[in-house]
């Protein structure tokens, strides 16, 4: 990680419930991103040090280090996990409907393992909000430079015989903004 997460972005996080300082990340990067010298500056802190090229899904990437499903299940923040140098960004889990996910709390810190527990549940803003949320973020930035990954799921409410329906019709949503 660069040294301003290091030395800043870290010991600030780490005294915040767990869950809040998951979203105020991803409330602070996208709107560092929204402007041109904070999102140039993270493109200087975080620019790849090395190539380390690899082929994959007809794709190539510059490294294999990327964002996975989780950090950003709402696409909210794409312009700035492009500037940390990330060579891929994995959106979702989405599901087709939205959904809050289960009680909290869900998301919280076991530090004698140096690990974070997750359990939220897949809670997203649904398949076609995501959709509409994409569309205008591309009208107004264009495409990503760096391959989008779309994660899927299902929803929580959908019985499982109708669990092909429900997959099925998030991905006709989100077919056309991801790349994977």
């Amino acid at each position: 990680m660069g040294v301003g997460y290091r030395w800043f972005g870290r010991p600030l996080l780490r005294f915040q419930d767990s869950e809040k300082a998951h979203g105020r990340s991803i409330v602070m990067l996208r709107a560092m991103s929204g402007n041109p010298l904070t999102r140039n500056l993270l493109k200087l802190m975080y620019k790849p040090r090395a190539s380390l090229p690899i082929e994959l899904f007809g794709h190539t990437y510059v490294h294999p280090f990327g964002l996975a499903a989780g950090m950003d299940k709402n696409a909210k923040a794409l312009r700035g996990w492009e500037a940390t140098g990330l060579s891929f960004v994995e959106i979702g889990g989405v599901t087709m409907l939205e959904q809050g996910g289960n009680p909290k709390p869900r998301m919280f810190r076991a530090p004698q393992a140096q690990a974070l527990v997750n359990r939220m549940g897949f809670n997203n803003d649904g398949s076609e909000k995501i959709r509409d949320s994409l569309t205008q973020h591309i009208a107004k930035h264009g495409r990503p430079t760096i391959p989008i990954w779309v994660n899927l799921g299902k929803s929580k409410i959908t019985p499982l015989e109708d669990a092909p329906n429900d997959y099925a019709t998030t991905f006709q949503r989100l077919w056309v903004h991801g790349d994977v």
